[in-house]
């Protein structure tokens, strides 16, 4: 090692650089995700995740309506997931609930929110990546429709 190291701390410097490339990861997803509640395009469902930008921090959903986060976590994906694989990330990343059954209580919202849409039986992407799927409307008592069903039969992805 030559004399201009010596006293330097990388492993202080190395922290801090994985510290700054986890606040530029999250402002990227952040954007990501406003991105996809616009409609713009910010890449293909089926495109490999960025570098680092798709693990799941213990905070990465701190605060946040399931909606909001189970966006996030779709676009750090970049890739339709399970029912399942959303609720255990949204618990991964700091969100905290009393469900008696957390996968239910995911899919429950997701179901209802006109930003998601089921591929396949417990299976969710977003709208704006299947812009040729459409939404079937579910009946329910009373009423000839109910808001978010599952993809029309016969749509391909």
């Amino acid at each position: 090692m030559s004399s201009e190291n010596v006293g330097i701390d990388y492993a202080a410097v190395l922290a801090d650089l994985k510290a700054k490339r986890d606040r530029l990861d999250a402002a990227i997803a952040g954007i990501e995700a406003m991105l996809t509640a616009t409609g713009a395009p910010s890449g293909s469902p089926g495109a490999a995740p960025a570098a680092g930008g798709s693990e799941v921090q213990p905070d990465s959903f701190f605060g946040m309506s399931i909606a909001e986060a189970a966006k996030k976590f779709l676009v750090m994906k970049k890739r339709m997931q399970t029912t399942q694989d959303i609720a255990d990330a949204l618990e991964k990343g700091g969100m905290t609930h009393t469900s008696g059954n957390w996968g239910n209580t995911v899919g429950s919202v997701l179901n209802r929110n006109n930003d998601f849409v089921r591929i396949k039986r417990g299976t969710w992407g977003l709208v704006s990546w299947y812009p040729g799927r459409k939404r079937t409307d579910k009946p329910k008592d009373g009423d000839s429709a109910e808001e978010g069903g599952e993809v029309a039969d016969g749509d391909t992805l």
